[in-house]
């Protein structure tokens, strides 16, 4: 295996750990993204390997990992991202904006209850 790609993968599953810390520390098991926040786009590719640009809408916490909903840009449908080998929760760009996305929500919602 390449030394980058291990690296890689394990900066994915660093991210990721936070991003579970992150919802634990909050008690929730998913969090859902909104449009009119800053929206995370992720590329997912469908069954037959076509590309889609999609955003990002709920983050759900399974086990060890994480599984996205995301909503084609295009068409408007929806797709549940599970493979931690899927293009969209193996890019440590996206899981990043991902993680930051999250933050900025508990950190306004912690704001608000003050």
């Amino acid at each position: 295996m390449n030394i980058f790609q291990k690296r890689i993968e394990n900066l994915c599953d660093e991210i990721v750990g936070r991003i579970l810390a992150l919802m634990q520390a909050n008690s929730v098991s998913e969090v859902i993204l909104k449009d009119n926040d800053n929206p995370v786009y992720v590329i997912w590719f469908d069954k037959t390997g076509d590309p889609c640009e999609c955003s990002v809408h709920k983050v759900t916490a399974v086990g060890e990992g994480i599984t996205l909903e995301v909503r084609d840009k295009i068409t408007g449908e929806n797709y549940k991202v599970t493979s931690r080998h899927e293009a969209a929760l193996a890019n440590p760009v996206w899981l990043n904006e991902i993680l930051e996305a999250i933050n900025d929500i508990f950190l306004e919602k912690n704001t608000e209850a003050e």
